[in-house]
């Protein structure tokens, strides 16, 4: 599991020298210094929130996420970007981090993996109408298509893909405005699965495995019926018979259940419904994804038949205990 760690914000903007040495200007006057540094320091409110769906992410998308925020910030307050940083995270556990757009859109990975999540991050110091001093406020997007991968501890989701934002801030009405315009660009790029869809993601195993209980039950009623039968028109005459009878029928029965209770626990362990996010940002990621699709066919292809291969060991032992149980 991956998670994103803060990073130092850089120098402030106004700096000098004098005689030789190199100093830093502070955006306020010295009666507001204990202010302006508990403005950093201190601990911030947040504003969080989250988007699950499909989607396919490209440079465009990544790099939009910028713009929109920085003319957004263009136009509101007095604000300096003091920081910014694109980090892209792969599969084989390694991450690049990348301080302009520029750079994240023209950098080609030679390794043999593939993005899972991309973060972004902005430090601001803004100084909001009505104070008298700029204070920092920090934006991190995070787009993910790893269940296990998010800003901090773990998230899962049963959607294929999440694009979450944390807002730490210290006025609400600003990281409103950012939330709605963040939680907008969202909605723009992911796409939702139908409800038929999400809910059998969330419970392909247990439909299965109601399917193939339904099965045995229903064999088992017809055996019964079909025992009850038999023994009402006296067909067994001896106990011997009716020995062979039972041991006939039984041997037939566990045998389907043991061949149900295989395919659901193979089913179980191989096969992960879901249908995939992408992060697509070289050709070799698209390589992938075409990868990708043809796999997540078969997988639906081979759940299907898991029904079908259900239903076929319920017939086929009906059809042995009527050839075998006379």
């Amino acid at each position: 599991m991956a998670n994103i760690e803060n990073i130092d914000f850089g120098s402030a903007p106004n700096a000098g020298s004098q005689d030789g040495k190199n100093f830093v200007m502070l955006p306020c006057e010295a009666k507001d210094f204990s202010k302006f540094i508990a403005g950093l320091l201190g601990k911030p409110q947040e504003t969080t929130g989250r988007s699950e769906g499909i989607f396919r992410v490209t440079n465009v998308e990544v790099a939009n996420i910028f713009h929109l925020v920085n003319q957004r910030m263009a136009k509101q307050n007095d604000s300096t970007l003091i920081h910014f940083a694109i980090t892209v995270h792969y599969s084989d556990g390694t991450s690049v981090t990348h301080n302009t757009v520029a750079a994240f859109e023209n950098y080609h990975p030679i390794v043999n993996s593939y993005p899972i999540a991309i973060s972004v991050n902005f430090n601001y110091l803004i100084k909001f109408n009505g104070r008298d001093i700029p204070e920092k406020q920090e934006i991190t997007v995070v787009i993910s298509t790893d269940p296990d991968f998010g800003i901090e501890g773990r998230f899962h989701w049963f959607q294929s893909g999440l694009f979450l934002y944390k807002i730490s801030h210290t006025e609400i009405t600003w990281a409103t405005d950012i939330a709605g315009l963040l939680k907008n660009h969202a909605e723009n790029i992911i796409s939702k699965s139908s409800k038929l869809k999400t809910f059998i993601f969330r419970n392909a195993d247990e439909l299965l495995s109601f399917w193939f209980t339904t099965i045995f039950v229903v064999i088992m009623v017809f055996w019964g019926l079909s025992a009850n039968s038999i023994y009402a028109s006296n067909a067994i005459t001896s106990i011997s018979g009716a020995v062979r009878y039972l041991s006939v029928s039984m041997a037939i029965f566990l045998s389907l259940g043991a061949v149900l209770y295989s395919i659901h626990h193979f089913y179980e362990m191989k096969f992960h419904l879901r249908s995939p996010s992408f992060i697509i940002l070289t050709n070799k990621d698209t390589e992938h994804v075409t990868k990708i699709e043809k796999n997540n066919t078969v997988l639906w292809i081979g759940y299907i038949l898991g029904w079908v291969l259900g239903l076929a060991s319920g017939v086929l032992s009906n059809y042995l205990y009527s050839i075998f149980s006379k």
